[in-house]
């Protein structure tokens, strides 16, 4: 056991409380309520120790894929769009 290690009793008494009482709350808000009610726990601790009794299990986040985007324009056609824009301005009759 190491030196930072939290007392077995301590560990088990916290397990205990969030089994009775915070089963359905998530590691990080259950160590926030049994802060309030007097144990000492952090929690980033809880949670080890929840996976670790099997109590509690990792559930990743799934990543949305992107949404396909579709195909951009050739630099020809944007050429082609440029030289008639252009062509459009030089046209202007400025006779009045």
């Amino acid at each position: 056991m190491s030196n930072r290690a939290k007392p077995e009793a301590e560990r088990e008494a916290c397990l205990a409380a969030y089994r009775e009482e915070l089963g359905g709350l998530g590691p990080t808000l259950a160590a926030e309520k049994l802060v309030e009610r007097g144990h000492k726990v952090d929690h980033e601790t809880l949670p080890w120790w929840l996976l670790r009794d099997g109590q509690w299990k990792v559930r990743r986040r799934r990543v949305r894929h992107r949404r396909w985007r579709g195909e951009r324009g050739t630099l020809g056609s944007w050429c082609s769009w440029t030289a008639a824009f252009i062509r459009g301005l030089g046209t202007s009759d400025t006779r009045a």
